[in-house]
């Protein structure tokens, strides 16, 4: 057979498995390419993607750095790469690759729909829609690329594109429980109406995953028309199912976390920290306002409310410091964190940190005095970060307990925090939580700024001038107007975070005593409620 015939019916067949999802019959082509034509880019640009399809993300980026070291026009082996280094935490690299090969990828949706999940994992929202947006343009009848282009419009406060877009992806799928979800997350005129659609399709899901969506909808859409005893129900429901798909949660390993950092991070330690440190930035360069706090406490509302002011700037919900933490320890651990992670990185130089945070950040931006980083679990780290960034500023945000347990345990996240699903889980949880920050704040004093949550919806003028007073930034009317704002916030406070602040949320958990008597006993039996409002 002819060179060139032979290696054109590879190339068909190798494309016509790549679009059937036929893996077998890929690898059958990837074998075919590499040894006969083993210097051509396809044979490990399919390499790659047969990796990346089984989750070996380090032995695909390196297929398609090979891909591209043959032949470096090839915008999909860039964007399929990107997509690895966003698993390997490379995220700079990561979204210069998808920029690079944006021009190539304009008539491909599959690549401009990849090449927006990149940028949206990168924390890049805005810059992210536009590519999903062209994707649903090129194939408008794709309910993956719908739920894409929703979810993106949701972060970046185009709710009437959110709404749009999630409609269209129930007409072509009516029994995606995910979509049904989403949608209920939106303001409704008649939730009722939404309820019902939801209930009509319950009983034909049998997904843990499904289960935990429709459940959830239901129960936020209950709430809304104030039935609490069906909100209590759904809820009950969608946690079960939850909890069935959720990581696993040790109380004992996190227990032991804690009492790790209690133990290393005291006075002494941040002394010599101090001492050991030689690089201060300098007056006039951007530094980290770190945002923290339990989920659901007001993290995203603060957030909202200082990326308003003209000399900050936000960066979202960003892994860096926690990757950094567990790097730079050196122990080796399937867990993101863990009381020897912690134990090793007291014995750390926190420079390190604070270069290794910048330089794998830089590719966000550095704008204004301040540019926040809101991860809420990053107080884990206050000890860290008060040495790392000595001119950084911490915001903790504090909530009545039950009102803040209630709130956690209500909401689905994807994949994370374990612990919710489950209230005894989340009870002990939060005992943790208190524990450890009362650590912080004997530690770092006046370095920590607190802020009610009840305080900030119930008199927001005042709270907001005194935050700023805190962070020592002047007074801008536009701090007041923050749901005004386009900023993009990509969590699940997404669409409330556009509204005014109101006090609906504030002793919410009355309205579910019974729901949340298991908590309320243990917080109650260690003394945790005693001075708690509400």
């Amino acid at each position: 057979m002819d060179t060139q015939v032979e290696w054109s019916a590879l190339l068909a067949q190798s494309r016509q498995a790549m679009s059937e999802q036929n893996w077998p019959r890929l690898n059958q082509c990837c074998k075919a390419w590499l040894s006969r034509w083993p210097n051509h880019s396809e044979g490990h640009f399919l390499a790659g993607v047969l990796a990346g399809q089984s989750e070996r993300y380090q032995l695909a980026a390196r297929a398609f750095e090979r891909a591209l070291s043959l032949d470096e026009q090839r915008c999909d082996a860039a964007v399929h790469l990107a997509r690895c280094l966003v698993r390997t935490a490379e995220h700079g690299r990561a979204a210069e690759l998808v920029r690079i090969a944006s021009p190539d990828i304009q008539s491909s949706a599959f690549l401009l729909d990849l090449a927006g999940s990149v940028l949206t994992h990168v924390g890049c929202h805005l810059e992210a829609l536009p590519y999903f947006t062209k994707a649903v343009q090129l194939k408008p009848s794709n309910p993956h690329y719908l739920s894409n282009l929703s979810a993106c419009a949701l972060f970046n406060g185009e709710m009437l594109l959110a709404r749009d877009s999630l409609l269209k992806n129930l007409e072509l799928r009516p029994k995606d429980a995910r979509a049904w979800w989403q949608l209920s997350r939106l303001k409704q005129s008649a939730p009722e109406v939404l309820s019902g659609q939801i209930c009509q399709f319950l009983s034909s899901w049998s997904e843990p995953q499904d289960l935990a969506y429709a459940n959830y909808g239901l129960g936020k859409l209950a709430e809304d028309v104030d039935d609490w005893v069906s909100a209590s129900r759904y809820y009950q429901a969608a946690a079960a199912q939850a909890k069935l798909i959720a990581p696993p949660y040790n109380q004992a390993t996190e227990s032991a976390l804690v009492s790790a950092i209690i133990k290393h991070y005291d006075a002494s330690w941040l002394a010599q920290a101090k001492l050991a440190a030689v690089k201060i930035n300098a007056s006039d360069e951007t530094n980290p306002l770190f945002i923290v706090g339990l989920p659901r406490t007001g993290t995203t509302l603060v957030d909202a409310v200082l990326c308003a002011h003209s000399a900050v700037s936000g960066a979202g919900e960003l892994q860096f410091l926690g990757v950094g933490v567990k790097s730079l320890s050196g122990v080796l651990s399937a867990d993101p964190i863990n009381a020897d992670i912690m134990t090793a990185m007291a014995g750390v130089n926190a420079d390190k940190l604070a270069e290794r945070y910048w330089r794998e950040s830089n590719y966000l931006g550095r704008l204004g005095r301040y540019r926040t980083d809101k991860l809420p679990f990053n107080y884990y780290y206050l000890g860290l970060i008060a040495a790392a960034f000595p001119r950084g500023k911490i915001v903790h945000l504090t909530r009545h307990p039950l009102d803040a347990c209630f709130a956690i345990y209500k909401q689905l996240f994807a994949g994370a925090y374990a612990f919710s699903y489950n209230l005894d889980e989340l009870a002990e949880y939060y005992l943790g939580y208190h524990r450890l920050m009362a650590h912080w704040r004997s530690l770092l004093g006046d370095r920590l700024v607190e802020v009610s949550y009840e305080n900030l919806v119930a008199n927001p003028e005042e709270e907001i001038r005194s935050l700023l007073v805190r962070l020592d930034l002047p007074f801008e009317s536009a701090c007041l107007n923050f749901h005004q704002q386009k900023n993009t916030v990509a969590t699940a406070s997404a669409a409330q975070v556009r509204e005014k602040p109101h006090t609906r949320s504030v002793g919410r958990w009355q309205h579910f005593t019974e729901l949340m008597a298991p908590v309320r006993e243990k917080l109650t039996q260690a003394g945790v409620l005693q001075f708690a409002r509400n």
